[in-house]
């Protein structure tokens, strides 16, 4: 099984972002970078990349790692970048439109998770699956 550990260094989310960036350009998508990058981050240092990139380049992070991965490489690094809430937002949606509404994804949110992350699970839902 390999491990990760946390690098003596970690360059600014601005850095982080323009890594992943450059991992985006040029022929084919250099996916060892995208994981060096996220692999090595927590979750706030993720959201803080994520706005970065959004401040650098206009344009979301994850619809530039859409845009670059596919298959389960992409569902993967995807709800790895996605918030907490967000995350449980689309795996609510895809338990309920690809397996049917008695899977075991909804009964572990459900069971889970606090009152006050299921009403974040369901705004994140509102705001990204619906729409405004």
């Amino acid at each position: 099984m390999a491990t990760f550990s946390v690098p003596s260094y970690i360059p600014s989310t601005f850095e982080d972002a323009e890594q992943l960036r450059n991992a985006f350009s040029g022929w084919g998508t250099n996916e060892k970078v995208i994981i060096s990058v996220l692999a090595h981050r927590n979750a706030m240092q993720r959201r803080h990349i994520r706005h970065a990139y959004s401040d650098a380049y206009g344009e979301d992070l994850l619809k530039a790692l859409d845009k670059e991965l596919n298959r389960d490489f992409e569902k993967a690094v995807l709800l790895w970048t996605l918030e907490p809430a967000e995350r449980d937002a689309v795996l609510a949606y895809d338990s309920v439109s690809k397996w049917g509404p008695a899977d075991s994804t909804l009964i572990e949110i459900a069971t889970a998770r606090s009152s006050e992350e299921l009403l974040s699970a369901r705004r994140a839902y509102h705001d990204r699956i619906r729409g405004p």
